[in-house]
C-alpha cells in the first residue's frame, strides 16, 4: 500500500517518541553470558566539562609545581590516591565540613558523612588517560568530546544510549542525563532511539506531575512540541486499525513510548523525588546507616558545604548547588532502578583566574564524591554487601590542562590552557565502586614534567568501553577498543 507524506511524517513523528521504550536486543544465551561478565549493576558518570585539569586535582605527591601549584588532600609522603582539592587561599581544604553543622547530628548521628581528606583509600586513579595516544599532539575538542561521550572519534550513540538500547533486562527505569552538560551521553543515532535517556536538568526542572521539563530528547530543550502532545492524544488501538499496516510498527512503537514515558512521570512524582520541599522532607527510601534515607538526610549529605545565603544548612536555603542537588537526585534515580545516570557539572574551563576561580568548583566536586561513598556505602545492596559495591562511579572530561609557566604552574593570565602537553593528553581519573580496589593508580606515570608513563597507557575509546561492558553490553559493536581489564582487578 502506498504511504502518502502524511502519513509518512506521522511515522516519523512515532520514532521520535521510541527513546522511552526498552527492548531487549540479546538471545536467552547471550543475556546469560552478559550477566555472567557484569561487574556492575549500575553506573554513575560525573562530567567535568571543560578540561578538568586532572593533574592538580588528582596525583601524586611530589609532583613539580607545574603540574599542581595547589596542595595535598592526603598524607605526606605516602604516594597513594590522593585528591588535590585546589585551595589557592590557603587553609584546610575541607573547609565547613560535615562536622560543623549541629543541624546534622539529629539526622545522621554519630555516622557523620567524613572529611573527603579520609576516604582517599576508597577509591583509584585511572590514568595515563589520553584521548589520542596514537596520533599528534594536535588537539580536537570535537574528537575528544565524541570519544568520552561515545567511545568514538566521529561521534554516534551516547553511552547511556548503548546502555539503555542494549540492556539485556528491562529495568523500571531508563537511563537519566541530568544538567545541560551531559546530553551528550544520551545522543542518537538511528536505530537506536528505544532506549535514549531522560534529559533533566535538575532536581528542580521536574514538574509537579513528575514530567521532566526538559522532556525526552536527543538535545537539551525545554519544551514538548505540539504536534508530540497531539500525537500523544491521537494514537491509540482504533487509530492504529485505520492506518496503512506499513506503519503498524512505528504505531506500535509510539503507543510503548507514551505508556513508558507515563511510568517514568509516575517515578518522577513520587515525594521521593521531590527534593528541597518542605511536604516531602520526611519522604524516604530505603535506609543507611540504619536510619531512613529520607529527603532531609540525602539533601544534607550533598549540599550542607554549600554557602547558601541565607547562613546554613535550613528547609529556606538555596538548593542551586551546581552539583550536590544533582548527585541527590541521581541517587534516588539509581534506588529506583536507572541502569545508569550522567551527572554534569561546568566550570572547569579556567584559561584565566584559575589561581583564584578553581576551588569554586573542584571543592563541590570533592564533597560530592565524599557524600557518594557516605550514603551510598551505608545502603545495602541487592546482592553486595553495600550498594557502593554495585555503582561503578567515575569522573570523566574530555581533556586535561598544561599549566605552561614552571615556576608559577599557570599561564600569564593565571590560568591553564590546551597546549597538547602531557598533562593537558594524559588524564589521571577517579574511579570507585562496584568492586573496584581503592587506594590504587591504574597505570601511573613519573610525577615530572614529561609524565613518562611507569605502565600503559589507556584511550579514552577503552575508558567508554569498560563503562558499558561493566553492566554486561557488549561494547564492541560500537568501540572500536577493548575494555580496561586493569580496573577490576584484585592488585
Amino acid at each position: 500500500m502506498k504511504v502518502s507524506r502524511r502519513q509518512f511524517l506521522a511515522a516519523l513523528s512515532a520514532a521520535s517518541v521510541a527513546p522511552m521504550i526498552f527492548v531487549p536486543r540479546f538471545s536467552r544465551a547471550q543475556m546469560q553470558a552478559a550477566a555472567q561478565a557484569t561487574r556492575a549493576k549500575q553506573l554513575l558518570i560525573i562530567y567535568a566539562q571543560g578540561g578538568m585539569r586532572s593533574h592538580a586535582l588528582f596525583s601524586f605527591d611530589g609532583a613539580p609545581k607545574s603540574l599542581n601549584p595547589y596542595g595535598v588532600a592526603g598524607s605526606p609522603g605516602s604516594n597513594k590516591a590522593a585528591f588535590r582539592l585546589a585551595s589557592p587561599v590557603g587553609g584546610n581544604p575541607d573547609l565547613a565540613p560535615f562536622q560543623q553543622s549541629p543541624e546534622l547530628l539529629p539526622l545522621w548521628g554519630i555516622n557523620m558523612p567524613p572529611l573527603f581528606g579520609s576516604t582517599l583509600e576508597q577509591f583509584s586513579l585511572l590514568g595515563p588517560v589520553d584521548h589520542n595516544p596514537d596520533g599528534p599532539a594536535e588537539l580536537d575538542e570535537k574528537r575528544a568530546r565524541n570519544l568520552i561521550s561515545t567511545g568514538r572519534a566521529t561521534g554516534g550513540p551516547g553511552l547511556l544510549t548503548i546502555i539503555g538500547n542494549r540492556l539485556p533486562s528491562v529495568r523500571p527505569l531508563p537511563p537519566f542525563c541530568i544538567g545541560d552538560e551531559a546530553a551528550i551521553f544520551g545522543a542518537v543515532t538511528p536505530g537506536m532511539e528505544a532506549g535514549a535517556p531522560v534529559f533533566i536538568r535538575d532536581p528542580l526542572d521536574i514538574g509537579a506531575d513528575g514530567n521532566p521539563l526538559g522532556r525526552v530528547t536527543r538535545e537539551p530543550r525545554g519544551a514538548v512540541d505540539a504536534w508530540e502532545l497531539d500525537f500523544h492524544r491521537a494514537v491509540d488501538g482504533d487509530l492504529k486499525n485505520k492506518l496503512p499496516r506499513a506503519l503498524s510498527p512505528q504505531i506500535d512503537r509510539v503507543i510503548g513510548g507514551r505508556e513508558q514515558l507515563k511510568a517514568v512521570q509516575e517515578v518522577l512524582a513520587r515525594p521521593e523525588l521531590r527534593l528541597n520541599t518542605v511536604e516531602n522532607q520526611a519522604a524516604s527510601k530505603g535506609t543507611a546507616y540504619g536510619v531512613p534515607l529520607s529527603n532531609r538526610r540525602i539533601e544534607q549529605a550533598f549540599l550542607s558545604f554549600i554557602r547558601f545565603p541565607s547562613g546554613g544548612n535550613t528547609l529556606s536555603s538555596n538548593f542551586n548547588d551546581p552539583l550536590g542537588a544533582k548527585l541527590a537526585l541521581a541517587v534516588r534515580l539509581l534506588q529506583f532502578g536507572s541502569p545508569a545516570v550522567a551527572v554534569g557539572m561546568s566550570g572547569f574551563d579556567l584559561h584565566r583566574d584559575e589561581n583564584k576561580l578553581l576551588h569554586t568548583v573542584s571543592r563541590p566536586l570533592g564533597r560530592g564524591l565524599a557524600g557518594l561513598l557516605f550514603v551510598l556505602g551505608g545502603m545495602a545492596g541487592v546482592e553486595a554487601k553495600r550498594f557502593l559495591d554495585e555503582v561503578l562511579i567515575v569522573v570523566v572530561s574530555e581533556w586535561g590542562r598544561d599549566g605552561v609557566r614552571d615556576d608559577t604552574g599557570y599561564n600569564d593570565q593565571g590560568g591553564s590552557d590546551h597546549r597538547g602537553g602531557p598533562s593537558c593528553r594524559q588524564q589521571i581519573l577517579p574511579i570507585f565502586g562496584a568492586g573496584v580496589k581503592g587506594g590504587r593508580v591504574i597505570g601511573g606515570f613519573s610525577p615530572t614534567v614529561d609524565l613518562r608513563p611507569t605502565g600503559k597507557i589507556f584511550s579514552t575509546a577503552s575508558l567508554s568501553a569498560t563503562l558499558v561492558s561493566a553492566l554486561g553490553v557488549d561494547s564492541r559493536a560500537f568501540i572500536d577498543a577493548d575494555p580496561i581489564e586493569e580496573v577490576f582487578a584484585s592488585t
